[in-house]
């Protein structure tokens, strides 16, 4: 089996999965431990997806975010695989996308990152090195190849692995937060 033959038929089982796992208080967990976490707290901006489906809820953090007045920049997805993340004020000024994932609009100002920028990273399965299967398009991965500050991945306990199939382009983060743990892998590293 290729490794893309591999890592799709575990990207299938993992949504199943977690749309079986979902649910409000592992999500207030991992809100909570994520709040306390050096990275979070000494952050100038947070980069955040906007949290969909199943996803791990990050929409609290996001309003947590605007009422301690720390800045948040949220992800659009643009053609030939780029993102760029665009700074917000409110969960309004979002819209969905043609697939329907909240996306802020185009003359939202896109912030510079620095060493004190903080992203939250979805996925659906991390290993305990910190490196994740997410959709498939690759956005992250390339986007945080370029990244200079600290990464947050966030998954269900259920959805931590000891490892994961790795292409060489795939990027670690340098904590993983289910509602059990707080894992910190040593570096940002490629596979």
């Amino acid at each position: 089996m290729s490794e893309l033959t591999c890592k799709q038929t575990l990207r299938e089982a993992a949504k199943r999965q977690r749309a079986a796992l979902h649910n409000a208080d592992a999500d207030a967990k991992i809100l909570q431990q994520l709040l306390q976490t050096d990275a979070f707290q000494s952050s100038d901006l947070v980069l955040c997806y906007v949290s969909v489906a199943s996803e791990v809820d990050t929409r609290a953090l996001l309003s947590y975010c605007f009422q301690s007045k720390k800045r948040v920049a949220v992800p659009r997805c643009e053609r030939g695989g780029v993102m760029h993340f665009h700074e917000i004020g409110a969960l309004s000024e979002l819209a969905a996308s043609p697939l329907s994932i909240p996306e802020p609009d185009l003359s939202c100002p896109v912030p510079a990152c620095s060493e004190k920028t903080l992203c939250v990273v979805p996925g659906l399965l991390f290993d305990r090195s910190g490196f994740r299967i997410g959709y498939g398009g690759g956005y992250y991965d390339r986007f945080l190849a370029h990244f200079p500050g600290k990464t947050i991945g966030l998954c269900y306990e259920a959805l931590l692995r000891e490892a994961l199939v790795r292409e060489a382009f795939d990027r670690s983060v340098s904590t993983v937060i289910t509602e059990q743990r707080i894992l910190t892998v040593k570096s940002k590293e490629t596979a």
